[in-house]
Parts: C-alpha cells; structure tokens; sequence
C-alpha cells in the first residue's frame, strides 16, 4: 500500500495521494468504530484511539501543506521540518496496520 501511494503522489501530484489517503483514513475510522464498539478488552480500545487519532492528523497535515505546497512551494505546517509531508502516508499506513493487528489478536465480545 505504501509504494502504492507514493507511486501515486510521484505520478499525479498530491491531489490523488490526498484522496488515496482519505480512502485508507474512512477505513481506519471504520475499523476504529468497529473495535470500539465489539471489543471490550482496554488495551485493545486504547490502541484503536491511539491509533485513529494521529493518523486523522496527518491525513489534514497532508492534505493542508500538499495543497500549499502544490499553489506556493511551501508548506504550511511546520515548515521547518523537511519531509514532513511525505511522511505522513507512511503514519496513516503504520495506523491502518495497527487496528488490523488489534482485530486479529483479540476475539470481539461475543453479543
């Protein structure tokens, strides 16, 4: 999934990496949704906010300063750390790895 979206991005610019990342964030939400509402074991609902939180800031990291970059060459949030843009993908994919790990190892409550 990575080499595909940075595939994408050195391809078609920020705006397809931007809404191929969206794609997997609607995903990580879904699954965070998931296990929050079938699972009962606390780590397991720590980890799933731990993981949705960060990777919903990168994905507006990503979408606000690949959009300035793209108009002004510059990003708009923390400029002064280079490559922060292009990390991001890599952060919503260790994310959407995470809830996957959490629902294969531990079972959901039963209902």
């Amino acid at each position: 999934m990575i080499l595909i979206s940075y595939f994408l991005f050195y391809a078609f610019g920020y705006a397809l990496l931007i809404m191929f990342m969206l794609l997997i964030e609607v995903n990580i939400l879904r699954d965070t949704r998931e296990i929050l509402s079938s699972y009962s074991y606390g780590f397991a609902r720590k980890a799933a906010y731990f993981n949705a939180a960060p990777s919903v800031v990168c994905l507006l990291v990503l979408a606000v300063n690949g959009f300035t970059i793209t108009q002004s060459g510059v990003p708009l949030i923390l400029p002064e750390i280079e490559g922060l843009t292009l990390l991001c993908p890599l952060l919503i994919a260790a994310a959407l790895y995470g809830n996957t790990n959490i629902r294969k190892m531990y079972v959901p409550d039963l209902k």
